[in-house]
Order: C-alpha cells, then sequence, then structure tokens
C-alpha cells in the first residue's frame, strides 16, 4: 500500500483542532477507499488538544513558538 502523506494545520483550541479531525476523517475514508495509507502530521501548537489528535492518529509533529507582531507605524 502506498502511503500518503497530508499536512494539517491550525491554533491551538477546538474551534481550530476539531475541523482539523473532521477533515482528517473524511481524507482517510477517501484514501484507504483508493488504495492509501494516509499518514496525517499536525503542524502548529496542539495547545491542550494533543491527545484528542493523537486518538484520531493525527501526530502532532512540531510546536511552533508564538510570535509577536511589531506595532504598527
Amino acid at each position: 500500500m502506498r502511503k500518503l502523506r497530508i499536512l494539517l494545520t491550525g491554533g491551538g483550541t477546538g474551534g481550530h483542532i476539531y475541523p482539523v479531525i473532521a477533515v482528517a476523517q473524511k481524507l482517510r475514508a477517501w484514501a484507504e477507499k483508493n488504495g492509501l495509507e494516509p499518514d496525517f502530521r499536525f503542524f502548529g501548537d496542539p495547545g491542550n488538544y494533543r491527545a484528542v489528535l493523537e486518538a484520531e492518529k493525527v501526530c502532532p509533529t512540531r510546536r511552533f513558538p508564538r510570535a509577536v507582531p511589531e506595532p504598527c507605524r
């Protein structure tokens, strides 16, 4: 079975994590139907939702520091 790596991203709140999970579930069904093995990676800050992502086999791979925007001039 060929592997299909899929990159997902979002913020660390439920408003971002749960849509990511919904998309991952649909993509997983499509990939498996087409003979592909999905490998999901999540780039971003999973916040308190790391266990939720891992339960859906979406691997949080990297945590980025939050940027502080420069003030407008």
